[in-house]
């Protein structure tokens, strides 16, 4: 959901990293290939990108996977690069400061002995020296350190904790035996509350899974279909340019990121007491369909997936129309209600227990109000709650949860559901996920179906959780 101060997720976990610096290039091949980063990333080539990766790393990322991080995950927040400058090299990486047109960025590179990239990570901000920053003490918490899954969760945690500014977070772990939740840190800097299973976290664009079940919902009860033309359903007006190629949007598009929307509408600053602490609180309906009356798609519906908040707010909409509900009112009662998720919800009934955000340098952020962008990411919820959205996932017995997850995109390493990612991890397992950020909120949650495993992370820090969540999903 960030718009601004994207929280890029970590674009690549190093592949055989010691190898890796076993046979580390010296400084000039990391600067060539930097040079040719910015050369190729500026044209938009990013097929040449791919082709600048290791082998082994191709195998890991996709040339989709590639030139959607790159052309929306990286140009959207920094645009254009202008400069790329070493800072310091440690013992494991280069690191060097991205200059873009927009903002400041920190990029990580491992360049092989044949001058190809074998590990890359960007991160926002300036790069910061090893020192200066000294690591943090090990958290208040409740993990009673007994299983072998409390010892990962815990040495998961206190590895990402220490390092970051994150004020609490809370653990999920669904496992054949059961649940467990871990909850560490402090609800606010200095208040010694431990957070709880019950406590109250934005969960960002995991609704967005929220939303895409309300489709499959529609479906099975015949109200749509799932390929059907969203311009009858958008209602008056002039939608007739919503196809390209004699393509239309169809609502399972909107679904996989499919649709050829962009990310987001143009105008989000021209809201009335616009506000960048709060994107969306303002920018109405109207506005969003002013927008679609004058957008141009970015690509043939169908042929390429490319992230969109626009496509989630849309399908939301279109989901109101078809149920004549508010969507906040279809959340809880098609949803929350049947599976006794009394804590989830666009909004809170106990601000008490909603605990305040923080974003990735540490500083307080008001909690989003999203209006009418809310199915892109306006759920609120508690660990105890997720847990059990988890698990009608990991052992669905609804024909609308089958649904939700069945593949409607790719076939590869990368696909998409109704809603879902799926990744193909590297030891064959299918990894069935969605993560979520807001100024003030990280979220992520996942499910291995052949392992009969799932996580939840939820922290109140702009931070991503997406490695600490990698951590405890590898076997």
């Amino acid at each position: 959901m960030k718009i601004h101060r994207i929280v890029l997720i970590m674009f690549a976990w190093f592949t055989s990293l010691m190898t890796a610096i076993a046979q580390l290039a010296d400084r000039a091949a990391h600067d060539e290939v930097c040079e040719k980063i910015m050369e190729r990333y500026n044209a938009g080539d990013y097929a040449a990108l791919h082709r600048m990766l290791s082998a082994e790393f191709q195998q890991q990322l996709s040339l989709e996977a590639t030139e959607k991080f790159f052309g929306t995950s990286l140009r959207q927040p920094y645009g254009e690069f202008t400069a790329i400058n070493l800072v310091f090299t440690d013992k494991e990486t280069r690191v060097y400061e991205v200059q873009g047109e927009k903002g400041v960025c920190t990029l990580r590179l491992v360049v092989d002995g044949q001058g190809k990239i074998a590990g890359m990570i960007f991160r926002p901000g300036k790069p910061k020296a090893p020192g200066e920053e000294a690591l943090r003490a090990e958290p208040k918490h409740d993990n009673p350190l007994k299983s072998a899954t409390d010892k990962k969760v815990h040495e998961a945690v206190l590895e990402f904790y220490r390092k970051s500014k994150v004020p609490c977070l809370t653990v999920g772990v669904l496992e054949d035996w059961g649940t467990r939740i871990y909850n560490y840190g402090e609800t606010s800097p200095g208040s010694g509350k431990l957070p709880t299973g019950e406590t109250i976290y934005e969960i960002g664009s995991i609704t967005k899974t929220f939303t895409a079940l309300l489709l499959a919902q529609a479906v099975v009860e015949k109200k749509v279909a799932l390929d059907a033309d969203i311009r009858p359903l958008l209602g008056p007006g002039d939608w007739s340019h919503l196809a390209k190629k004699d393509q239309p949007i169809r609502l399972v598009q909107l679904a996989n990121h499919t649709s050829g929307l962009p990310r987001l509408a143009d105008d989000i600053d021209k809201q009335p007491n616009y506000d960048p602490r709060q994107p969306y609180v303002n920018h109405d309906w109207k506005m969003i369909a002013g927008f679609l009356g004058r957008v141009s798609l970015n690509s043939e519906p169908g042929a390429h997936e490319e992230y969109s908040n626009l496509g989630a707010a849309v399908l939301g909409r279109l989901m109101q129309n078809v149920w004549g509900k508010p969507y906040a009112a279809l959340v809880e009662e098609r949803i929350c209600q049947p599976l006794k998720m009394a804590d989830t919800m666009v909004g809170t009934r106990d601000p008490a227990r909603f605990v305040p955000g923080y974003d990735e340098e540490g500083d307080k952020t008001p909690a989003w109000e999203l209006g009418d962008w809310a199915p892109a990411g306006g759920v609120r919820s508690t660990m105890k709650d997720m847990l059990v959205y988890l698990e009608a996932h990991l052992h669905p017995r609804e024909e609308t949860v089958r649904l939700a997850l069945t593949k409607t995109m790719g076939q590869g390493r990368e696909a998409a559901a109704l809603g879902w990612q799926i990744t193909r991890l590297k030891n064959g397992d299918e990894l069935t996920w969605h993560n979520g950020g807001t100024f003030g909120f990280s979220s992520f949650c996942g499910i291995v179906r052949s392992r009969d495993f799932g996580v939840v992370v939820l922290s109140n820090s702009g931070e991503s959780v997406d490695g600490l969540a990698a951590k405890m999903l590898r076997r």
